[in-house]
């Protein structure tokens, strides 16, 4: 029989090797010493955990650091310098000339000063003093500029020529700092009413009061804000240069017999506005575009198209009754006849929903005109 304990009795006293107690050289008791193999004395035994413990050291190394450079400030950058003139208007309007005190036209920064002015006419200026240089004539000494505690002010001379007064209100005065410089206008624009269109009448009016506008032909029109309108020509032409014999027309995609033309004509110290509509019939009569006109050439449309179907069945039935072939030629004739007639009832139909579409619609726009390059309100309509 085996001499070795039973399982049992194994499980009942194991022997704990690595934990008994032994006496030590100095009688000193100690733990039992660890096995070689553990520590990877044996050949043939890997490191890599060590290894791995080293990259990790690494790791918490690296992470330090960046956490370090995400503590340290962002590197100083420089603040872009605030321009001279931030605060400084575009605009500015002069006192009437009845008025020869000094008065403030607005703020300007320290130091700025006037250095040149831009006009239509004979306009010069010397210093801080405005000049009109007629050529072969003595200057004229209109006013004078002055700067006080930052503020840009502007005082009339006596008996300033109307012309002289028109051109200087028209002009743009530059102001300089340093390396940077700004442009002033002379006048603030009018703001004025939108055009409407009326396709009740067909036709619509505005006059538009405003002193010491420059020529006709130094004036320019821009249709501003006409999304509420129908698809039309407007973006293509919507700036134009006016003159006496300049209009602006307005084409609409899709019904090509509606025109409506913007009509600008000097007024007694203004302007005046015309919005005509009208549309064109087949026989090239132009008639406005007002639900009167067009109800009209309806009815005249379906008086000829009913004329027109009573007398083909007419012809049809003599036909019939005769059996003449001689009629038919006859027939075809009027039957091309009611064909255009149908076709025109359907242009008009056209025209009447464009009509209705167009009716209290409106767009706003702007009259400028160009000094030395540079645009310059007068009036606008939002």
């Amino acid at each position: 029989q085996s001499s070795a304990a039973p399982p049992v009795a194994r499980l009942q006293n194991p022997r704990t090797i690595r934990s008994r107690k032994r006496p030590g050289i100095s009688g000193v008791e100690k733990l039992a010493r660890r096995c070689p193999k553990v520590l990877g004395y044996r050949t043939g035994i890997s490191l890599a955990p060590f290894n791995s413990i080293a990259t990790l050291g690494n790791f918490n190394l690296n992470f330090q650091q960046k956490v370090h450079q995400l503590e340290q400030p962002p590197p100083q950058v420089p603040d872009k310098p605030i321009p001279a003139f931030i605060q400084t208007p575009t605009t500015c309007q002069l006192p009437p000339v009845s008025d020869i005190k000094t008065l403030e036209l607005c703020k300007i920064p320290q130091g700025a000063v006037p250095t040149e002015i831009f006009s239509l006419g004979q306009i010069a200026i010397n210093g801080l003093r405005i000049e009109w240089q007629v050529p072969n004539e003595p200057t004229i000494f209109l006013g004078e500029f002055d700067i006080n505690d930052g503020k840009l002010t502007f005082r009339w001379e006596k008996n300033v020529p109307l012309a002289a007064e028109t051109a200087l209100r028209n002009s743009v005065l530059k102001l300089v700092q340093g390396d940077e410089s700004h442009l002033i206008a002379l006048r603030t624009p009018l703001l004025v009413e939108r055009l409407i269109f009326d396709s009740r009448m067909g036709r619509s009016y505005l006059t538009i009061k405003s002193d010491h506008l420059p020529a006709l032909d130094d004036l320019c029109f821009e249709v501003l804000e006409a999304e509420d309108l129908p698809p039309s020509s407007l973006a293509k032409q919507s700036k134009v240069e006016l003159s006496r014999s300049t209009d602006l027309r307005i084409q609409f995609n899709g019904v090509h017999e509606v025109i409506a033309l913007v009509t600008i004509d000097n007024a007694v110290a203004g302007l005046r506005l015309r919005l005509n509509s009208t549309y064109y019939l087949p026989s090239g009569r132009v008639r406005m575009l007002s639900y009167n006109q067009i109800s009209k050439s309806q009815n005249l449309i379906d008086d000829e198209r009913s004329f027109l179907e009573t007398e083909i069945e007419a012809q049809r039935m003599m036909q019939k009754k005769a059996k003449n072939s001689s009629l038919s030629n006859k027939i075809n004739e009027l039957e091309g006849e009611l064909k255009l007639i149908l076709s025109v009832q359907n242009e008009l139909d056209r025209v009447r929903n464009l009509a209705d579409k167009l009716d209290g619609k409106s767009f706003g726009y702007r009259f400028y005109t160009i000094v030395d390059g540079h645009e310059v309100d007068l009036i606008i309509a939002k």
